[in-house]
């Protein structure tokens, strides 16, 4: 692999990104995968142990943890601005093009063995977010499942096109997560929210455009922030882009975050499959030591690192050239 490259940016199809990242990291580069970032939790957990073996540095395309507007709602949530939080719900509800019947071409997103899915596209990132929010870990999975559409080209659908799930927190037991995701919704505009309530107040964010709705008891009108932008494709990769270059990097997702949100779509998947079931996590992939260690070292080892800033933003444009309303 080329000297000059610093980082190579894995966006493939799931079932090839294990084979991709290993051979990125036995080169010696430093990795930004997407998400999922394997078919399973063992790929992700032998993806995680090559990097940290090998010394480079890892980073998950989490990018809604990049969005100013939810930057803006994390620091709301742990300074009590909204109380304690009661509940979280997440809504995706579109038309996909994979699962667009009249598509001529099948694709990995319509194949569950190749680890695609409404979940897969977007419940792994609104789980991060989740767990980002709430400084929080996942400890069990409640969900159901279906293609809705029963088969593209010809070939059947077996990944998931509809996914209501229900997320138990390690910590914070009482808090329920609701995730609803429909890859198609004929006939209806594409509608992307997030709502957190708390006992003093509610903050919606609308992920089309960045728009933060902060509703509070006795403080009158709403306080609105707003990115003006897709916080998928275009504010959030473009904020992922600027603290790859600058080095700002402790906030970003990692291959530990990549595992620990593959060990939900696991279990996700594995619910739905019993019809809704109530099924363990697992083990956490890290300890809070563990994961600010690894920030740390990052983040040194970006400013002792002369950096290929223009590569990266590159990468950014290239990955926010998309139609679609989310970033898949």
């Amino acid at each position: 692999m080329a000297q000059t490259v610093d980082l190579v940016s894995v966006v493939c199809p799931t079932h090839e990104r294990k084979r991709l990242t290993l051979e990125a990291i036995a080169a010696g580069k430093d990795v930004l995968v997407d998400k999922p970032c394997a078919l399973d939790a063992a790929e992700a957990a032998a993806m995680l142990a090559a990097a940290e073996a090998q010394g480079v540095r890892h980073f998950m395309d989490f990018e809604l943890r990049c969005v100013p507007a939810l930057v803006e709602a994390k620091r709301l949530i742990a300074d009590g601005a909204i109380g304690d939080v009661r509940f979280v719900d997440f809504r995706c509800l579109g038309n996909f093009g994979f699962l667009e019947p009249t598509n001529p071409q099948f694709s990995h997103w319509n194949s569950k063995a190749c680890g695609g899915g409404g979940f897969s596209a977007v419940g792994t990132h609104f789980t991060d977010l989740t767990r980002w929010l709430l400084d929080d870990e996942v400890a069990a999975a409640s969900a159901i499942e279906a293609p809705l559409v029963e088969a593209i080209a010809g070939e059947k659908v077996t990944a998931d096109g509809y996914c209501s799930a229900q997320l138990r927190l390690a910590r914070r037991s009482d808090v329920g997560v609701h995730l609803t995701i429909s890859a198609r919704c004929p006939g209806r505009d594409f509608e992307n929210r997030l709502t957190v309530v708390g006992t003093r107040g509610t903050f919606d964010f609308d992920f089309l455009d960045s728009t933060l709705t902060v509703s509070s008891l006795g403080e009158g009108a709403p306080r609105v922030v707003s990115d003006k932008g897709n916080a998928w494709s275009e504010v959030g990769t473009a904020g992922l882009a600027r603290k790859l270059a600058s080095g700002d990097v402790t906030s970003l997702g990692t291959l530990f975050d990549g595992l620990a949100v593959q060990r939900v779509t696991d279990a996700v998947h594995a619910s739905a499959q019993t019809g809704g079931a109530w099924v363990g996590v697992g083990a956490a992939a890290h300890d809070d030591l563990t994961i600010r260690a690894v920030r740390e070292r990052q983040a040194a080892f970006a400013k002792a690192r002369d950096w290929c800033g223009a590569g990266v933003r590159r990468i950014a444009a290239r990955r926010a050239n998309c139609s679609s309303p989310v970033h898949l």
